[in-house]
Formats: structure tokens, sequence, C-alpha cells
């Protein structure tokens, strides 16, 4: 009888999970006798479209959860508050953030989305004061450390970052994401040989395989920055190696392969495997690869058009941006480019892939590139740690 416990035991787990699985989904349609549970139900709910990035439907789930009664409103209102940052809708937030605190002055999570709100706002001395009245009560909590940080490398104080930051590594060695600004503040500094090797020591943990591939982006955006770009693409292959569906990657793998002019093979099937991977991706990268694989065709008419459907999907992302400069340079189309050159400088998100489209200007339009763009190109943006607002 014993050798058939095993079969049992998995027998009952699968049968618990296919009823959880029941439960959370039928859950808003279900009479649920306690609040309580009902809550916890729709705020799972909610959660999973945040975990797709769908936040209108995370809005929807999180505002039926007001019928609910009072008993839980203001974690509601910390949560819909990290929506509202999402959608890029700062001002929205910092009104429900502010609802938290005041319902709960005791509430930690409330005067950290309230931070973070007024971060988004750029009114940073009233982010700064939040936050680090968080980290005195909570000085563990990783989001609001690198919060911290990316108020002062925003405001140019780069050596308090550092010396925070190298502080609470003394605290947490293994925690990756001390490590990943670190190194970017380091980059800011020009200081390469130190940032690349904070990238390395993410490399020699044990840590989740996507910090594993945040890490070999950043050390392949920092080695493009040093113009070694055999290194550059050593690191996102390397990264590749580990997840080969990591459209980050895929896609800096393959603004490499053609700033280099490697054989024009591999570059449709590394087209072919990013196609493969971003079908359960948000709508912009879809349209991204498009803009994409028509710029490589040479159609930088579609491409453009491609292109601008990305920038409507997601008009605060620096990606899409910068790509509809360069195809609009490689048409010779300058005035959309200068245009498309002046949302780029507006945005001042920190995107994965960075700055490094636009050095492909220089080979399509010279005139374009010495005119307009040399200036900026040294600065190429990395992915960097942003907080999760989620309660």
């Amino acid at each position: 009888m014993l050798y058939l416990l095993p079969d049992l035991i998995a027998k009952w787990l699968f049968d618990l999970r296919c009823y959880c699985i029941v439960l959370f989904l039928t859950a808003p349609y279900t009479i649920v006798p306690y609040p309580f549970c009902r809550f916890h139900m729709l705020t799972l709910r909610a959660l999973s479209f945040a975990k797709l990035d769908d936040y209108q439907a995370f809005l929807a789930q999180v505002n039926a959860l007001f019928t609910l009664g009072d008993r839980n409103v203001v974690r509601t209102y910390v949560n819909r508050a990290a929506c509202y940052m999402n959608l890029h809708q700062p001002a929205a937030a910092l009104a429900d953030a502010e609802e938290a605190v005041r319902r709960d002055p005791k509430l930690v999570l409330a005067y950290r989305n309230r931070g973070y709100a007024y971060f988004l706002l750029k009114d940073y001395a009233r982010a700064l004061a939040d936050l680090e009245y968080v980290f005195q009560l909570k000085p563990a909590l990783v989001d609001n450390v690198l919060a911290i940080v990316n108020i002062h490398l925003a405001s140019g104080n780069y050596q308090t970052a550092i010396d925070l930051l190298n502080e609470r590594i003394h605290a947490s060695p293994k925690q990756s994401g001390y490590y990943h600004q670190l190194g970017y503040a380091y980059l800011l500094l020009h200081d390469y040989r130190r940032s690349i090797e904070c990238y390395q020591c993410i490399l020699s943990m044990k840590v989740s395989t996507d910090a594993i591939c945040r890490a070999y982006n950043n050390l392949g955006c920092v080695y493009f920055k040093l113009r070694d770009l055999s290194n550059a693409r050593a690191s996102f292959e390397a990264g590749l190696r580990r997840d080969p569906k990591h459209h980050t990657l895929l896609f800096s793998l393959v603004e490499v392969y053609i700033i280099l002019h490697i054989d024009s093979q591999d570059v449709p099937r590394l087209l072919e495997r990013l196609e493969s991977v971003i079908a359960n991706t948000p709508k912009c990268a879809r349209s991204l690869y498009d803009g994409l694989a028509a710029y490589w065709r040479g159609d930088y008419t579609d491409a453009c058009a491609q292109l601008g459907y990305a920038i409507l999907e997601e008009p605060f992302s620096l990606t899409p941006h910068l790509w509809y400069c360069l195809a609009s340079a490689a048409g010779k189309h300058d005035d959309l480019a200068l245009k498309a050159l002046e949302h780029v400088l507006e945005i001042e998100e920190r995107d994965s892939v960075g700055l490094i489209p636009l050095r492909l200007i220089v080979v399509t339009n010279p005139s374009f590139y010495a005119a307009h763009v040399q200036a900026i190109v040294e600065a190429i943006p990395l992915l960097t740690d942003e907080p999760t607002y989620f309660a």
C-alpha cells in the first residue's frame, strides 16, 4: 500500500490545485459569505492582471473592491495608486496614496506609494521625505531603498546614492538589486570598470534567471558604450543561453548584429526567435518587432508606421521613439527624425535597450547624426530596478 502513497498525494495535490483554480476564476461570480475572503479573491485576480501588464483590467478589478465595505478600503487605495502609476497617471496615484495615508497614518505602504507618486511628479523633496520615513521603519525594504537611490541619481547626487547602496550591500550582500543600481550609478560617473564589476558580481550569485539576464543585458550595454561590440555581443548571447526567450536580450542582440553587419542570415533567424516569444507580451512589443523587421528589409516607410503604433500603445516607452527616429533618419525624413529625437530627450524613463539604435544613424544619415545625435548618444540608459508599487 505504501508504494501507492506518492500517487495518492499527487492526486490530492492535483485536486486541490484544480479546486483553487476554479475558485479563483469564479470568484467574481460566486456569492462568498465572508467579505474578507471575497476581498482577497478579487485582489488575487486583480494582481494577476498586473502580472500580465493589463493595468486597465487591473483597475476595473480594484474598483470592484470598493463595493466590499470599509474593512480593506485602505489597502485598496494603495493598490489603485499602484495601478495609476503603472498607467502613467501620477496625479491620480498621489490622490489615492494621500487618501490611504489619511485613513491609516500607520500604514507604511501608503507612505511608500505616496513617495513614488511624488517621484514621478518630480517633486523630489517630498518624495525623499516619505521614502526616508519608510526607510527608518523598514530599512531592509529593497524597493524603497532603490526608489531613494533613483531620487538621488535623478538629482545628480551620485555619491550619496553610491554610499547608500554600499551600506545596504554590506547589510544584505546577496541582494542583486543593489548591485544593479550600483553598476548604473558608476556608469553615470563614467567609472566603467566598477560598473562592469557590479554586473559580474550578479553573474556569480545564486539569483533568479531574470536577474541574471538583466545583468547580462546591462553588461552588454556597458561594453557597447565602450565600443567593445564583440564583448557586447558575447554578453547578450550568454544571457540568451540562460533564457532563450528573453525578448529584451533578443532585441539588443538584433541591434548589435545590424551594427556589426553580421551575416544577413543571422538577423532573420533572430527575428524569427523574437516573433515566437512576443506572442504573450504587451502589444507594443509586437509593433516594435514589426517595425524592426521592416527596418531590416529597408522599408523605412512601413517601419515608421509600425513604430508609430508602438508609440501610441506605449507613449512613455523610450525604445519605440528611438527606432522611429532611426527609421525616419534612414528614410531621409529629417523633420520627423528631429521631432522623434525631441521626444527621446523629453522621456526620462531608463529603458533596457537604451540609446543603441541612435548610433545606426551615422551609417544611414551621417549629416543628421552629426547635427543632432552625436552629443547625446554617449548616455546609454540601462534596465534599472523599478519599484514594486503593489501592496
